[in-house]
């Protein structure tokens, strides 16, 4: 019986504008008069605070050089994080993923990708219950939803190799979330636990066409490997 990994302790980030928010924060006091009676968590939110920079739209003065861009680039972000039901500021936990997380796991995976692989995931999760040192399979949830999650497996001396690395088989944020933060936290989660086990490096790949996945792995600071990855179809023996 394979003996039960240690989980990983959860740890938290909070969620931070995208850069398109950001931008809007500097319009703030030109569209407070358009949004000074919209309540501090109106909408799907609840109660729960909006998060950065969201109280400076409470100012009821107009500033005298606002544009009309400006002020729209204010209502829209307002707009935004009403429709997201997600506050910017909130707090994301990241942790070990759990069996109630890998249908919504499924499920985000197929809204990005176009296609289901629950196969593959639930096959997955029953590998990290039975040799839980060969995987490691982080979830990001935000209050109580999963918005992301990554999974790897550890390669112990590959092609007879001295050290050991981790191979990223998928990853997935929240459409809605992309941009602020969680794809980041998964990363560094991630590589906080492949430290702990003495794991050297992790590894991807990307198909070149998906350029903001190529995007968000070289912002995480993956480079290029020095080995080339090589295939061929495997054909009938009389074929060759």
């Amino acid at each position: 019986m394979a003996r039960p990994m240690p989980r990983p302790p959860p740890v938290t980030t909070a969620v931070r504008p995208r850069k398109s928010q950001a931008r809007t924060s500097g319009a703030a006091a030109c569209a407070a008069s358009a949004i000074a009676a919209v309540p501090l968590g109106a909408g799907p939110l609840g109660a729960t605070p909006l998060g950065a920079g969201l109280s400076e739209f409470r100012s009821s003065v107009i500033h005298p050089r606002c544009s009309l861009t400006s002020v729209i680039y204010a209502l829209a972000y307002l707009n935004n994080v009403f429709k997201r039901g997600v506050a910017v500021g909130s707090t994301i936990e990241v942790r070990s993923i759990e069996a109630g997380d890998v249908e919504a796991a499924i499920a985000l995976d197929q809204h990005n990708t176009g296609q289901s692989r629950r196969g593959f995931f639930h096959k997955r999760f029953a590998s990290l219950a039975a040799h839980p040192e060969r995987f490691v399979w982080l979830a990001a949830v935000e209050a109580g939803g999963v918005a992301g999650f990554v999974s790897a497996h550890v390669l112990d001396g590959e092609y007879g190799g001295r050290t050991s690395a981790a191979v990223i088989d998928a990853i997935a944020t929240r459409h809605d979330l992309r941009g602020t933060g969680v794809g980041a936290a998964l990363i560094g989660a991630l590589e906080d636990e492949l430290r702990r086990r003495g794991v050297a490096e992790i590894r991807s790949e990307a198909d070149w066409t998906e350029q903001d996945m190529v995007a968000f792995f070289a912002r995480a600071g993956f480079q290029l490997a020095p080995q080339l990855v090589l295939h061929r179809p495997c054909l009938a023996t009389t074929e060759l």
